[in-house]
């Protein structure tokens, strides 16, 4: 299957799917529609992961560890992606995460977990301004 394979059957199980932000997500993402799935490489594959949630007009994103074994230039371009897609006014987006670090900026709160139990949330500026620490920081204090 190719990318452009991929896009098409899954814009087939979507009504909210946006034709539309398709090849500007491509573009940005430095995917080629041609390119078989197959043949892709980690990075590649999170960031086609990446637009098949941007591409749909979903009130609610839900990204599991989006950044899990991907290296720093390709982690960087998805949360760039993310930053320059998300519709923060029509959607709501929840990353679960270990990359704190690389994702800090796209926080507006945060819920710090350990086996189901909440060891800390609150708005990410008000914790950070309590605490005198980024929430990267606080993560690593949290679970060292």
């Amino acid at each position: 299957m190719t990318i452009g394979q991929c896009l098409d059957f899954t814009a087939a199980f979507y009504e909210d799917w946006d034709e539309k932000r398709v090849p500007e997500l491509l573009e940005f993402m430095k995917l080629d529609s041609a390119k078989k799935v197959g043949s892709l490489s980690k990075g590649m594959r999170a960031r086609l992961k990446l637009i098949l949630a941007l591409a749909r007009k979903a009130p609610l994103l839900l990204l599991d560890e989006p950044f899990s074994g991907i290296d720093p230039a390709s982690r960087d371009r998805i949360v760039e992606g993310i930053v320059r897609q998300f519709k923060s006014e029509e959607q709501t987006m929840i990353i679960s995460t270990h990359a704190v670090g690389d994702t800090e900026q796209l926080f507006d709160a945060v819920v710090f977990l350990d086996e189901g139990t909440i060891n800390l949330q609150g708005n990410a500026e008000d914790l950070r301004q309590q605490y005198g620490k980024s929430i990267n920081d606080l993560f690593k204090e949290v679970f060292a």
